[in-house]
Parts: structure tokens; C-alpha cells; sequence
């Protein structure tokens, strides 16, 4: 089913965007790794990418888990969109940028900057994969970017993937002990999840195009079950087999 899902996808949406390119952000402490050669395949299929290889399309930050460094690779992220582009005499007029868990939260603040690097003629969408949304972090601020959303409602990872009171703007707090945090009430809590609080988070975003829940297809199983408890891995091949359709019928809708 998938695979006539796929060609019906590329029969619809080749026309509409025969000039396009990818950008894939991991998340904290994650790597490149994580988009495997099937999942950046069928992303560019969906909104009609062409392959620029892993120079262009990967993109590397250093994962550490705090507003600030990923502030800073949301400079990054702009900066390498601009060296490749010129580097690869790329002129694509629709560009696409996915990321995982916190490397969404990279993408959304270097969204309010896209247009006007790119030019305001060019066609932007983002996919943010568990990514959290954090009451108080990064927003989506450009109307004019398409936004999909994919999450999984039992997520376990994202209730704590947040900060509560000052911890994104002290950067004091930043290098705190795990035990500093918790006595300080800088640690995200589960029971705040979805709760409105400063740094509380939410598994959706509001401000969305579309928000696509899946069902984890890892969770307890294989030889090392307990790695799969966290429900945070939408990259995974059958989890991303579960989303895919929904995001292309999604896409499909909105030309």
C-alpha cells in the first residue's frame, strides 16, 4: 500500500515541484545517523526533492541539550543552507527542512530568517518529528512556511524535553547538575506536560498545518527492548512507514 501511495505521490507532485532540495536536522545528542537512505528517499519524493547528496542535505550540530546551543545552531543551519546553495549552484524555488525531537526546535528558529535568505518568492516547508513544544521556546513566526507536525500521543520523552522557570534565558543554569536542576525547579516534570506553565510542553503544536499522530512500533520489543521505552524515535523504518501517508495526503492537499 505504501509503495502505490508513493507513485501516486510522485505522479501528483513532480509536476508542482520539479526544483526542490532537503535539509535533515538530528536531535540531542543524536547524529546524522538517524536518516537512513529510505527515509530522506521518500521524503524527497513527498514534496518532489531532488537528491543533493549527504554534504547538502545532512546537517551536523552538536546536540547539547540546552536553548543555547541550539540557538546557535540555528545560525549554523542558516549558514550552511547559504555555502551549499552557492557551493552547488543550487536556485531551487521550494525548500524543505525536517528535523527530530530538539533539531525541530533548531529548524523553527531559523525559521523566522528563511525567507529572507532565500527570497520571499521560495517555497518553504518544515517537518518537525517528536519534536517538543515548549511554552515559552521556539515558535514557527513566518506564515508563510508550511509546518507538518508528526508525533506519537505516548511519547516519554517529550514531557521532560522542556525547562521550568528561567532555564532558557540564564545561561548560568545551563551546565547545573541533574541534582542542582531538580532542587532549583529548573527540571521539566512530566505532570506539567501540556500544562501552559513557563518551559511546561505540549507533544502539538497549535500553530501546525497539520498535526499526524503514529503508533510506536518498537516499544518493548526487539533484543534490546528498553530502548525502545522512550516512544521517541519516528525515524525508525516502521515507525516512519506508519506517518508517511498521512503526511503525503497532507502535502497533496495543500497545492
Amino acid at each position: 500500500m505504501l509503495k502505490k501511495t508513493i507513485l501516486f505521490t510522485v505522479l501528483c507532485l513532480g509536476f508542482f515541484h520539479a526544483h526542490s532540495e532537503a535539509y535533515f536536522v538530528h536531535g540531542t545528542k543524536g547524529s546524522s545517523k538517524s536518516w537512513d537512505d529510505e527515509i530522506r528517499a521518500e521524503t524527497r519524493i513527498i514534496f518532489g526533492c531532488q537528491a543533493y547528496g549527504n554534504e547538502v542535505e545532512l546537517f551536523d550540530w552538536s546536540g547539547a541539550n540546552n536553548t543555547f546551543a541550539r540557538k546557535i545552531a540555528a545560525e549554523e543551519l542558516l549558514a550552511h543552507i547559504v555555502s551549499v546553495r552557492v557551493k552547488y549552484h543550487i536556485t531551487e524555488k521550494t525548500v524543505t527542512l525536517v528535523g527530530h525531537s530538539h533539531g525541530g526546535n533548531v529548524i523553527l528558529l531559523a525559521s523566522k530568517k528563511l525567507h529572507a535568505i532565500l527570497g520571499d518568492d521560495v517555497e518553504i516547508n518544515i517537518v518537525t518529528l517528536n519534536t517538543p513544544n515548549v511554552v515559552g521556546g521556539a515558535k514557527l513566526e513566518d506564515p508563510g512556511i508550511h509546518h507538518y507536525h508528526i508525533y506519537c500521543p505516548k511519547d516519554n520523552v517529550v514531557p521532560h524535553a522542556g525547562f521550568n522557570k528561567t532555564g532558557i534565558r540564564d545561561k548560568s543554569k545551563v551546565n547545573m547538575s541533574g541534582t542542582d536542576k531538580a532542587l532549583k525547579g529548573e527540571l521539566s516534570l512530566k505532570k506539567d506536560l501540556e500544562s501552559g506553565k513557563q518551559g511546561s510542553t505540549f507533544r502539538t503544536f497549535d500553530s501546525a498545518y497539520l498535526n499526524i499522530p503514529y503508533k510506536d512500533q518498537y516499544f518493548l520489543k526487539g533484543f534490546r527492548p528498553m530502548i525502545h521505552l522512550a516512544r521517541h524515535r519516528g525515524w525508525l523504518p516502521k515507525n516512519f512507514h506508519q506517518w508517511v501517508p498521512d503526511l503525503q495526503k497532507a502535502v497533496t492537499n495543500i497545492i
